[in-house]
């Protein structure tokens, strides 16, 4: 996730920072729930971030080959540890990644939410503003209720868009390709040009499937960034008005009451 340290009235945005946090799910949710059972080995500033070839998602690629593949790798070769005078050698892999919508963007080179395809793990969820719900079998828009008519992603799908456009763009950069059918390319994949990019890297993808790792978390889904702000806007446009809103919640209302 992304911060930015200083008052909330007087935010510093030249040290704003960019962090990598994780810890192990075996440990439980009671000890998850506590500082201490979190490492934090990344912290690095954006602006140190913007002037890096591939951006943040070349940055979480070298964090995860540091940690997963390297040569103290968790993955390759584990990590000993000493429990009751003997040795035990615990390997471990990526379970869950977490970050709310602008984290998914700069990590895994998504178009996000504003693109003519707005879901990460839904391949036929398009835009409301696009025109293909109707014209192709079994597309829904964002506005659809019934998630049972989402068709999920398989991460093979995920790594061809991926794949695609990085070769759309040496395409491109090499005068192979029209910048008309280059844009065209650009705007319906979900997924950017990144060659130096998580999903882009074929070791990474043999012991990582990033669709089914990414979480998707209730608090940016449903409130923050999500479905329920928009849903309360329209509950309270149908059955009141924002004047009577804030009338009430500036009288002698009181929370929980």
């Amino acid at each position: 996730d992304e911060f930015v340290p200083g008052d909330k009235l007087a935010l510093k945005n030249q040290r704003k920072l960019m962090v990598i946090s994780f810890a192990f799910v075996e440990l439980g949710r009671a000890l998850l729930c506590k500082d201490a059972v979190w490492f934090t080995p990344l912290c690095i500033r954006t602006s140190m971030i913007s002037r890096i070839e591939g951006g943040w998602g070349h940055v979480l690629k070298r964090f995860l080959y540091r940690i997963l593949l390297g040569t103290m790798g968790l993955a390759a070769v584990g990590a000993p540890i000493v429990s009751g005078g003997a040795v035990h050698l615990l390997y471990g892999r990526l379970r869950f990644l977490v970050a709310d919508a602008v984290g998914r963007q700069a990590g895994l080179d998504w178009r996000g939410h504003a693109s003519i395809r707005p879901c990460f793990k839904h391949s036929n969820v398009f835009s409301k503003r696009c025109d293909m719900v109707g014209r192709i079998a079994n597309c829904v828009d964002v506005t659809c209720e019934d998630a049972t008519k989402f068709i999920a992603c398989k991460a093979a799908d995920v790594y061809f868009n991926a794949d695609l456009m990085v070769e759309a763009e040496q395409q491109y950069d090499r005068g192979e390709m029209a910048p008309g059918r280059f844009a065209a390319l650009e705007k319906a994949c979900p997924q950017k040009a990144n060659r130096h990019g998580v999903l882009h890297d074929k070791l990474l993808r043999e012991e990582v499937d990033f669709v089914e790792v990414m979480w998707l978390d209730w608090l940016h889904c449903l409130l923050a960034d999500g479905v329920m702000s928009v849903e309360a806007y329209l509950f309270i446009a149908t059955y009141t008005t924002q004047v009577a809103v804030r009338n009430f919640l500036s009288s002698d209302w009181i929370f929980p009451k």
